[in-house]
Order: C-alpha cells, then sequence, then structure tokens
C-alpha cells in the first residue's frame, strides 16, 4: 500500500484526535493542538464528504467528525453538517 494514501488524514486517526477532545484529562493545549493537528490533516475536506465508515462500528460521522467540525467552527447553517439542515432546505 502506498504511503500517501492518508496524505489527508483517515477516520482512525480523526477518532484519536477526537478522544483528545473529550477526555477529562486532557489539557486546554492539547485539546488545541489535536485541533490543529486535524485541520493539518484536512478536516475542512470533510465539509464536502457525506461521511466515512468505521470497521468497527463507530458512528464517524455524527461521533467523531461533527465533533471536529464544531471545535473548530467550521460548520455553517448552509453545510449538510449543521443540525438543522434539513429543516432549512
Amino acid at each position: 500500500m502506498q504511503a500517501d494514501v492518508y496524505a489527508c488524514g483517515n477516520p482512525f486517526t480523526f477518532l484519536k484526535l477526537q478522544q483528545v477532545l473529550v477526555d477529562p484529562a486532557a489539557s486546554d493545549e492539547d485539546k488545541l493542538k489535536a485541533n490543529g493537528a486535524a485541520l493539518d490533516l484536512g478536516l475542512k475536506d470533510c465539509l464536502d464528504c457525506k461521511g466515512c465508515r468505521c470497521g468497527v462500528g463507530i458512528d464517524m460521522k455524527t461521533e467523531v467528525i461533527r465533533p471536529l467540525l464544531e471545535a473548530n467552527n467550521l460548520i455553517t447553517k448552509e453545510s449538510h453538517w449543521h443540525l438543522d439542515f434539513k429543516k432549512i432546505k
């Protein structure tokens, strides 16, 4: 497998970064670093995606990607990620 397959991160990477955000033992600095790493790995590309899959049944869209997008203030009312998207449309 080519090493550049996950050049923009992968679902497991985003899962690990999101776990830092909900870890009560993580410092604010750790959380800022996790958010920065998610952005560096291409979190913004997730805005145009309808969701990803996890092989062990984790709801990646709801439990991982949406919280990371929210933590980085990337969800707008026009985005399909917005909780009221269907009501607005």
